[in-house]
């Protein structure tokens, strides 16, 4: 906070860049009670499940249909979240449990998207692949809609993406 005002009081106005979406999971929203005073504009930015889904082609979520994001820093209870037709699991630590909870699902794991060293891997394999905080989990009702072509770009097939673009 202290950086942010001395470069407010320097140039007059200024930005903190984040990765995804601007208020999903953003630490930098931590800084807000420590800017009082400050006007504060939160430009929202794509988020991670919206560049995995387009990653493969996998919808979110259609017609009637929902989605759920939730976090993985601790154990994740697939209780009530069988109703989505996809659940992102943000900050995926446990794959294997992650598994477990949901056996019915696509699951597919996301390490650094968006970032140098991106892979996009199927649950299984991701599994034994050194992993961070940035992994994010999407899971899909098997059987359901997507996997087709849509409004993209085409590179290879699912899993081959990389930090190239």
């Amino acid at each position: 906070a202290r950086r942010v005002r001395e470069a407010l009081s320097r140039y007059g106005e200024g930005g903190y860049l984040v990765l995804g979406d601007s208020l999903l999971y953003a630490s930098p929203l931590n800084l807000l009670p420590h800017l009082e005073g400050v006007a504060v504009e939160a430009v929202p930015g794509i988020s991670a499940h919206q560049l995995a889904a387009a990653s493969l082609l996998k919808p979110i979520a259609l017609g009637e249909e929902g989605f759920a994001a939730v976090t993985g820093l601790g154990p994740v209870d697939p209780e009530g979240l069988d109703r989505f037709q996809s659940v992102f699991v943000y900050k995926a630590k446990d794959l294997e449990a992650l598994e477990r909870a949901f056996p019915d699902r696509e699951g597919w794991a996301f390490l650094r998207l968006g970032m140098p060293g991106e892979r996009v891997l199927p649950l299984r394999a991701a599994k034994g692949v050194a992993r961070d905080y940035w992994t994010l989990v999407g899971l899909w009702r098997r059987g359901g809609e997507g996997g087709g072509p849509c409004c993209t770009r085409w590179a290879g097939g699912p899993g081959t993406r990389s930090s190239s673009r």
